[in-house]
């Protein structure tokens, strides 16, 4: 109920956060530095996060296991590891929704998977809400509550994870994805693709 397009922005960013697919860092900087700026939501003008901060950033490092690139210079990471460092920037930020744009498009399948376990443990342990732009249905599938399918911009459907039955999804996903297959087992739904 709240008009977020009211809001000035530091009270915009204390309710939203935004990981976009790339970012947009020009110049040097270390990795914990793009992560502290997380807390600029909450910060007064001119304040500076705190060790408390820094200890917080450096758990979270941890458990995306990035603990290894903390001071490194964020313009020398892939862009797989750059990804993991915006994600520990929304996740300091501590809005309660997130907006994220592909966040595992530059991402191994280790990390996708790993992510994907980080967001859905946020948005279960912290009641976060999060919104996501995927293009892989089978992660879709692991990690999702609701999805809602984009085709020419405009929403062709609306799936309820816990509700939807695998020829229904098949349907759905299918107006988007001709060739796929949703194959069921047990309560675990899969994805396959056919020639």
């Amino acid at each position: 109920g709240i008009d977020c397009a009211a809001l000035r922005e530091k009270a915009r960013a204390r309710l939203i956060c935004y990981m976009p697919q790339r970012s947009g860092a020009v110049y040097s900087i270390r990795t914990e530095e793009v992560a502290l700026m997380g807390c600029n939501p909450r910060l007064p003008l001119f304040g500076m996060p705190g060790e408390g901060d820094r200890k917080r950033v450096r758990s979270i490092f941890e458990q995306l296991s990035i603990a290894h690139l903390w001071g490194s210079d964020f313009l020398h990471l892939s862009e797989g590891q750059k990804q993991l460092v915006i994600l520990a920037r929304a996740i300091v930020q501590d809005a309660p929704a997130m907006l994220l744009d592909e966040p595992d498009s530059a991402l191994d399948v280790n990390n996708r998977y790993h992510l994907m376990q980080m967001l859905r443990k946020l948005a279960d342990e912290e009641n976060l809400g999060a919104l996501l732009v995927l293009h892989d249905p089978q992660l879709t599938l692991s990690y999702c509550d609701k999805v809602y399918l984009l085709k020419a911009g405009k929403i062709c459907a609306e799936m309820k994870m816990t509700e939807v039955s695998a020829e229904e999804m098949e349907d759905n996903l299918r107006q988007v994805f001709p060739g796929v297959k949703v194959y069921s087992r047990g309560k675990e739904l899969y994805i396959g693709y056919r020639q």
